[in-house]
């Protein structure tokens, strides 16, 4: 085969690979639509997404760069994925200050990093206080025999007077009178969820607070290194299985995790703001479920890039804050703080939209 030959070999081959490109990158964007108890291999796609539409942005330099008439492969994925990158980095700037509203937190603490002195549960409250946040919800506020959750609490109601407790580590703290609380359980898991009716000044507003399942990828490298030690023979591939047959049973715990959210969403009468450690990323079955009939704080009122997970590269964003349409999401943010593996996010909204205009 001449020189010639093999040129053209693999300008057809690089149109082959750009098409199927394109096509892998339109049915990761719609994976969030399937339920993984349905497929398993489309969770692992919306994954891959980021990498995809930068492989595609690439190509697209590629042919244009060329001035070749393929470059329409890689433009539709591109064009497609707006929506999708609109998740990971807000353009544009937000609203000015807006006098008034609520100030909502959420943070999975992660034990206040098993600190014995009550110190990092103080901070935590001081920079609450700070950002003048109205209502905090707490992911994993587990307790040590030295500084216990009773602790916690009574420094707490200092500034945020009533409370309400779900299941095991779930709390939610407010400057606001709580009228009625609900925890709901997840099956065959500690996780949980739980929602209070906050009275602001009159006007209820039903605050969901989330803890959905753990990927359990770290779990299960360390089960895999104690095998190892105690002389088990383990193969990579062996080890690397097991963590994601573990990854795709989280990906369905979760989705049924999501449809029970959901559905409590869908049943309430009041206006809804549902926030919490999701563990699970934009454009994802859980993510789409939610979102189904609220709003995306983030997409409404934030700016710029944003991540809530401090490991992975920090480079995940899987702690939200999403809310009713009748509600005005004025800011949104989520400050890089080292008391957790999760930052918080806070967001102000006003209760009634009109008053934004």
């Amino acid at each position: 085969m001449g020189k010639k030959a093999v040129s053209k070999y693999l300008y057809f081959m690089s149109i082959i690979f750009t098409f199927i490109l394109m096509v892998i990158n339109l049915i990761a964007l719609n994976a969030g639509e399937t339920n993984p108890i349905y497929s398993t291999t489309l969770p692992f796609l919306a994954m891959g997404l980021p990498v995809l539409i930068i492989i595609n942005a690439i190509l697209l330099l590629y042919w244009l760069i060329r001035f070749k008439m393929w470059v329409v492969f890689p433009l539709i994925a591109v064009a497609c994925s707006y929506n999708f990158i609109g998740t990971m980095y807000k353009f544009g700037s937000p609203d000015k200050e807006v006098q008034g509203g609520i100030g909502i937190a959420t943070y999975n603490v992660r034990g206040f990093n098993r600190e014995q002195t009550g110190t990092i549960a103080n901070d935590i409250k001081e920079y609450m206080i700070k950002k003048n946040v109205d209502v905090i919800c707490f992911q994993e506020y587990s307790d040590n025999v030295t500084f216990t959750k009773e602790k916690v609490s009574t420094n707490y109601k200092e500034d945020y007077p009533y409370m309400a407790t779900g299941k095991s580590d779930m709390v939610i703290f407010s400057r606001y009178p709580i009228r009625n609380s609900k925890t709901i359980d997840f099956e065959g898991t500690n996780n949980s969820a739980m929602y209070a009716d906050i009275d602001v000044n009159g006007k209820m507003i039903r605050i969901f607070n989330v803890h959905m399942q753990t990927t359990g990828i770290n779990r299960s490298l360390r089960q895999a290194a104690k095998m190892k030690e105690a002389g088990e023979n383990m193969t990579e591939t062996q080890i690397y299985g097991n963590v994601a047959d573990n990854y795709i049973n989280q990906f369905k715990q979760r989705a049924g995790q999501a449809i029970t959210v959901s559905n409590e969403v869908r049943m309430t009468d009041k206006p809804v703001i549902l926030c919490g450690d999701f563990n699970d990323i934009p454009y994802s079955y859980t993510y789409h479920m939610l979102k189904s009939k609220l709003e995306d704080g983030f997409r409404t009122c934030g700016k710029g890039f944003m991540y809530t997970y401090r490991g992975a590269k920090s480079i995940m964003r899987i702690d939200y804050i999403f809310h009713s349409p009748e509600l005005a999401g004025v800011t949104y943010f989520s400050d890089d703080m080292s008391y957790s593996d999760h930052n918080p996010v806070i967001m102000r909204v006003l209760p009634d939209k009109k008053k934004k205009n």
